[in-house]
């Protein structure tokens, strides 16, 4: 709530206060015998209407930070996703008594296992949105290293249990090779219904939930 409102709050108040002083360095640009209060006084007389601009605005200021966190995590994904799959093909074969799973090119930006890139965001989010939060629990402990370290710990440790399933859901994309040839909404059936059998159905789903949150962290 605090980020938000000062997204909400904040943003436009700063998108309001600075943009005539934008503006005067703007006129300036083309007006070269203005004196500087002249500029000063042009921009804050000007009749620009705020609202749509500060509506705008406060649409960009709440949402810059989820977009940055989305966008590195699709960066994340562009490096990482042909090497990690195929260290997942890698060990599955090593196990399966059947088929050899066929091996991705490790430069593989993408792929099946589209919940990669929420894996990664949900991982981040753990850093850069909860640790805070989790640091102002942690009164005792001094300010600075340790309790940035240990916020930093905790939430990573919590957020890598949350995202344990988004987990699942991509290497079991990219080892099971059936899947590879479907539609996009029937590979996303066949992952959603490998996770209800995975999580939800059966008398061993909470000691696989455990377990594969245990595995996460």
């Amino acid at each position: 709530p605090p980020l938000l409102a000062a997204g909400a709050l904040g943003g436009p108040f700063v998108f309001a206060s600075l943009t005539p002083l934008r503006n005067a360095m703007s006129n300036g640009a083309q007006d070269q015998t203005a004196c500087l209060r002249r500029l000063y006084a042009k921009a804050m007389g000007a009749e620009v209407a705020p609202g749509p601009a500060m509506r705008r605005a406060r649409v960009a200021y709440i949402g810059a930070t989820p977009l940055a966190l989305l966008g590195t995590a699709l960066l994340e994904t562009f490096i990482t996703y042909g090497s990690q799959s195929r260290n997942a093909q890698m060990a599955y074969n090593a196990q399966a008594v059947g088929p050899a799973v066929p091996l991705f090119q490790p430069y593989r930006p993408w792929g099946p296992g589209a919940s990669f890139v929420l894996r990664n965001a949900c991982g981040m989010a753990g850093i850069r949105w909860l640790s805070p939060w989790v640091q102002g629990l942690l009164g005792p402990l001094p300010r600075g290293g340790p309790r940035e370290l240990v916020g930093d710990l905790l939430a990573s440790t919590l957020t890598c249990a949350v995202s344990a399933p988004l987990n699942l859901a991509w290497t079991y994309a990219a080892t099971t090779p059936v899947l590879w040839a479907q539609a996009p909404i029937e590979r996303c059936r066949g992952v959603a219904a490998h996770l209800c059998g995975q999580y939800l159905l059966g008398s061993a789903s909470r000691r696989l939930a455990t377990r594969d949150s245990i595995a996460r962290c």
